[in-house]
């Protein structure tokens, strides 16, 4: 015999020795911490009831149950209370320590597990942005430690597109106190060539670099919200008392209120010309009148405006475009529902204005005075038919 203690109880658990140190429980309600060399004890830490479960000790801590339906959490130096838990029924089990974790039984029929708990929560704002090809768009990224420990998240970013969008964060690495967050910046180039209206998901995931199991991901959609549409005229050429009228006119309502038009072209096929200068006028018509009984002194008595002048124009066969930006504007920003084109060869004189030909599938303009003929495709006729282009993004 080197030395014994006596206890105020029973003695049933088994003795857990560590750090020069012998650390027992007893039916007298206490756990002991004992000196190993001689038996003189250090510390004593009261329960509320017996303890008969067998302590276990690891990381300068120790883990022991008590009738009193408790897992207790001592430190192993001095005994005071780092934690504790109440279960639903006596703690007879002794704990077993594995993993970084604390596993314990209870006579409520359950298994407990506790530890360090690792976690991660990821947002994004925006949730959605927009803009021009070729612009840039920044999110904030924000990371919140959901753990009770400090930890490294490790952050990594993709998106659903190819070829990707190559998004970018500020930051690849945040370190975050428990209960705390951390934010970068996402950085997304939208670019030049991307299809109009393309949408793109990005997701941005954090890892935990304690526990790679850990992770968490959010995402946001970045768009191309430049659009391009294409206008099919839905009244074209009108023939009155054997000449007709060279006039296109276009439905816009598809075009929301509120989008910024950046541009607007009305393309032309042309067909043949003889001694053509390349120099037209295309005029907005202001009265928007279009129907089957219309008359041609109805037809020349609408008001023309907005009037613009373009040179070197379809100079030579096949297509070329008319800037109608400023035209079509005033249509849309007044709500109008409909948009129309009077095309006029520059050197007209107003009284006698350019006339076209008995025949809806072309469009004319013919001086004769000046010996002119250039003749364009007006619709439903081999493919070419005119169209307006518009370039928006939407409100």
């Amino acid at each position: 015999l080197i030395w014994s203690f006596t206890a105020g109880g029973r003695i049933d658990s088994s003795l857990a020795v560590a750090y020069g140190k012998v650390f027992l429980g007893s039916k007298d309600r206490k756990v002991y911490c004992l000196n190993a060399e001689n038996g003189e004890p250090i510390w004593s830490f009261t329960t509320g009831d017996r303890v008969l479960s067998s302590p276990a000790v690891a990381d300068g801590k120790v883990y022991v149950g008590s009738c009193d339906r408790r897992i207790y959490c001592l430190d192993a130096e001095n005994g005071a209370t780092i934690w504790d838990f109440t279960t639903g029924g006596y703690v007879y089990s002794s704990p077993a320590i594995a993993y970084g974790k604390v596993f314990v039984g209870s006579y409520d029929y359950s298994v407990y597990c506790f530890g360090h708990a690792y976690g991660v929560s990821v947002s994004i704002s925006p949730s959605y942005q927009g803009d021009l090809p070729g612009e840039n768009l920044e999110y904030t990224v924000t990371v919140t430690n959901a753990g009770d420990l400090a930890d490294n998240y490790i952050l990594t970013v993709s998106d659903n597109i190819s070829p990707s969008w190559n998004p970018t964060l500020d930051n690849n690495w945040l370190v975050v106190p428990k209960n705390e967050n951390r934010e970068t910046t996402l950085r997304v180039t939208i670019p030049e060539d991307v299809p109009y209206c393309t949408t793109n998901n990005i997701t941005v995931t954090a890892t935990s670099h304690a526990d790679n199991t850990i992770n968490a991901s959010d995402s946001c959609l970045a768009h191309a919200i430049l659009i391009k549409a294409i206008v099919d005229p839905t009244a074209d050429v009108y023939a009155f008392g054997g000449y007709s009228r060279l006039q296109l006119k276009f439905d816009i309502s598809d075009i929301p209120s509120g989008s910024n038009i950046i541009s607007a072209k009305l393309w032309l096929y042309r067909f043949n010309a003889d001694n053509w200068d390349g120099d037209i006028t295309v005029c907005r018509v202001d009265d928007q009148l279009w129907g089957e009984n219309i008359t041609a002194g109805e037809f020349d008595n609408q008001t023309l405006t907005d009037g613009e002048n373009h040179a070197g124009k379809f100079t030579s066969h096949g297509w070329d475009n008319l800037n109608v930006l400023s035209q079509l504007n005033v249509d849309h920003s007044a709500g109008n529902e409909n948009v129309s084109f009077r095309l006029r060869w520059m050197n007209d004189n107003e009284n006698e204005p350019s006339i076209g030909v008995d025949d809806g599938r072309f469009l004319l303009i013919n001086g004769e005075a000046e010996e002119l003929f250039i003749v364009f495709y007006a619709s439903e006729y081999n493919g070419r038919d005119p169209y307006l282009e518009v370039t928006y993004t939407p409100p």
